[in-house]
């Protein structure tokens, strides 16, 4: 199955599209198009615009359960809005979309143990395509460094930005750049195309792992305890073994 988040900005970005070259709306965002061109919109497919970008809202700003809750109505939605905007391409049979990823599909304990990995071993973080699509890792990377920044430096605010703002003054100018750089490619990402994710995840994967040693305070630790804990247990069984003869 695709990722909620991953569906619901194709959605989004295929209404975006529809707006924009049957009807020339304009702004940056899917509520700001429609904005700009409601009076050419029935009441009813305006609606069903707004709850499209609501829901792609929720997806964007991790309110990943509530998202997936309405991803059966947002798909209903874009089917009722493409058939209303685009009436000869739901003729042809065009109206029903299948967002799948291309990207292959890992189980969840293959991903539960990638994360434990890169917790432990930040420099041999998984690749994008062990994890699923480009824009899922960038939205992971982005997620783990707002965690990093919220955990250590009590930063506070919304999204990636925001969060690195409230504590500048307490983070390398180095990484505050890649930082930024991070949340940049992600909002692109999110807002024009996917495929921004797929043309810079090198350089997102390469900053990640430039900036997680600095911000991830407690992998020392975390590191430590790994291997005495790794250490214990083979003693354990050694001496368990020498009883045992």
């Amino acid at each position: 199955m695709s990722s909620p988040l991953v569906e619901l900005i194709s959605i989004s970005q295929q209404t975006e599209r529809l707006l924009e070259t049957r009807f020339g709306a304009q702004g940056r965002g899917l509520r700001e198009k429609l904005d700009s061109v409601s009076t050419k919109i029935p009441p009813k497919i305006q609606k069903r615009i707004r709850f499209i970008a609501t829901t792609r809202n929720l997806a964007a700003h991790n309110e990943l359960e509530a998202a997936r809750g309405k991803l059966r109505a947002a798909r209903q939605a874009f089917e009722e809005v493409r058939a209303a905007l685009d009436p000869s391409a739901a003729a042809q049979g065009l109206g029903r979309r299948n967002f799948k990823r291309d990207a292959p599909q890992t189980s969840f304990l293959g991903r539960l143990w990638s994360r434990f990995l890169a917790s432990l071993f930040p420099d041999a973080a998984p690749s994008a395509t062990a994890l699923g699509s480009s824009f899922d890792r960038l939205n992971e990377i982005a997620q783990e460094t707002e965690r990093l920044l919220t955990r250590y430096y009590k930063a506070q605010g919304r999204g990636l930005h925001d969060k690195l703002s409230s504590v500048a003054a307490k983070v390398p100018e180095k990484t505050r750049r890649k930082i930024r750089f991070i949340a940049t490619i992600r909002n692109k990402a999110a807002h024009e195309s996917v495929r921004v994710a797929d043309e810079n995840i090198a350089q997102i994967e390469e900053a990640f792992a430039a900036i997680r040693p600095t911000l991830d305070r407690g992998a020392p630790l975390r590191k430590a305890a790994f291997w005495f804990a790794t250490i214990g247990a083979l003693l354990a069984a050694f001496f368990v073994f020498r009883s045992l003869r």
